[in-house]
Parts: C-alpha cells; structure tokens; sequence
C-alpha cells in the first residue's frame, strides 16, 4: 500500500530532476524537445493519480 502512495510521488520528483537537469547542461533545442515529452509524460503521471487506490 505504500509503495502504491510512494510511486507516483518518486515518479514525479525523477522527471522534475530529469528536467531541471537536462535544462541546465543543454539549453538549445534538443533539450526543449526533452522537456516537452517530459511535460507529457507528467500530465500522463497526473492523469492516473486517481486511479491508485489507497
């Protein structure tokens, strides 16, 4: 059960880090590309949350 609450929580933190990180080292256009899969895989993250049952 905690690891249901954990999950999406460590999901969201790696792909804000992903983000953050990859924003920093490569700011040109390859990175903006990355960030903006990143953002749809957030809104995905984001969209199943209700879907985990506690």
């Amino acid at each position: 059960m905690i690891f249901r609450k954990i999950l999406p929580i460590v999901a969201i933190l790696f792909i804000v880090a992903l983000v953050v990180s990859n924003y920093f080292n490569k700011p040109n256009e390859q990175s903006m590309i990355v960030t903006e899969e990143c953002k749809d895989v957030f809104i995905k993250i984001n969209a199943s949350l209700p879907l985990v049952r506690t």
